[in-house]
């Protein structure tokens, strides 16, 4: 007689599968008559593929005395759904409600060693919420995560610590709820009932694409170029060709005409000129890549700031965008 392969329990096909670690187990049984090898073969490989189908998005929980051990497969749709369907009622029986609040203070420009000495005296102060500082491009990111045995309570934990942390940054922070630089220019402009347009060379639409990733930005960015050559620096944003012959296409002098010029041409509130090397070539002695000048034009008056960011072409083509959103914003407080 040969033997039959059963599985004792069915695994269903579901992304909200959860096995319990006992449960996957096999036995032998002999059926009534001879069968031939070449159709048990058949049949135990048919049952070893609809096993390996069946649990391809399938969780395993492993629960040893005091400890237990959660397994979940890796794409996220399959992950969420294990883990909403089958492990939160079970971690709620084991382990006591509790209520979570976080923060997120965002920063531009400012480097997070100057960050984190000016705000760890605060937040050390705080040993039951979790600060975690992270430097992204262009900024850096306080994460402050509390937990409590009331919502309200985690809420006025966090809130406490994150006014005090403002209290000392100022107006530095440009968000307290995670929002985009861009998004908070966005609610100014609008707040404000005030419009914006930029002329661009290094960055090449790097500033005009991230304000119009937002939904409704054509109620204040009215457009404007992207000025690579010398030629259209003149023809788009009326830069005097003399100016450009005399300072160069990567200067001060530049910047503050392509934000006047572009300003003047769309009639809007605001106008943003950029200007620089952004590498890996064309950089000298006197200027180097990472060089850029950014100049923000307004009715009260132009001012252009000079930065020497390190990095590769992407990394200062994206500070240089993140510098002009940063010059607005503080216009606009």
């Amino acid at each position: 007689f040969l033997p039959w392969l059963l599985f004792q329990d069915t695994v269903q096909r579901s992304a909200s599968s959860l096995i319990d670690h006992q449960n996957l187990i096999t036995k032998t049984v002999f059926p009534a008559e001879i069968v031939p090898v070449s159709v048990f073969l058949s049949s135990l490989v048919s049952h070893l593929l609809a096993l390996a189908l069946m649990i391809a998005a399938a969780g395993v929980w492993l629960n040893q005395i005091s400890v237990f051990l959660i397994l979940l497969p890796g794409p996220p749709n399959e992950l969420k759904a294990v883990f909403e369907g089958e492990c939160i009622s079970r971690l709620r029986e084991r382990i006591p409600v509790q209520h979570i609040a976080s923060r997120m203070l965002r920063i531009a420009l400012m480097p997070e060693s100057q960050v984190d000495a000016r705000v760890a005296p605060i937040y050390k102060t705080y040993a039951d919420v979790q600060t975690t500082i992270l430097a992204g491009a262009g900024e850096i990111q306080l994460h402050l995560r509390t937990r409590n045995e009331s919502q309200a309570a985690a809420e006025a934990r966090v809130e406490e610590l994150a006014d005090k942390i403002e209290d000392e940054l100022g107006d530095a922070i440009f968000s307290r709820k995670g929002e985009s630089l861009e998004q908070i220019v966005s609610y100014l402009l609008q707040m404000r009932s005030m419009t914006l347009a930029v002329a661009e060379s290094c960055t090449g639409g790097l500033l005009a694409q991230r304000i119009t990733s937002l939904s409704g930005s054509s109620r204040y960015f009215l457009g404007g170029a992207i000025a690579y050559s010398n030629a259209l620096k003149t023809q788009f944003a009326n830069v005097p060709k003399a100016l450009i012959d005399r300072h160069g296409a990567v200067s001060r002098e530049v910047a503050e005409a392509l934000a006047e010029g572009i300003r003047k041409r769309c009639v809007s509130s605001y106008g943003i000129g950029i200007t620089g090397v952004a590498g890996p070539t064309g950089g000298t002695e006197q200027k180097p890549i990472g060089l850029v000048y950014v100049a923000l034009a307004g009715e009260e008056g132009t001012q252009v700031v000079e930065r020497n960011f390190p990095g590769d072409r992407k990394r200062i083509r994206w500070f240089a965008s993140q510098q002009a959103l940063e010059m607005v914003r503080r216009a606009l407080l």
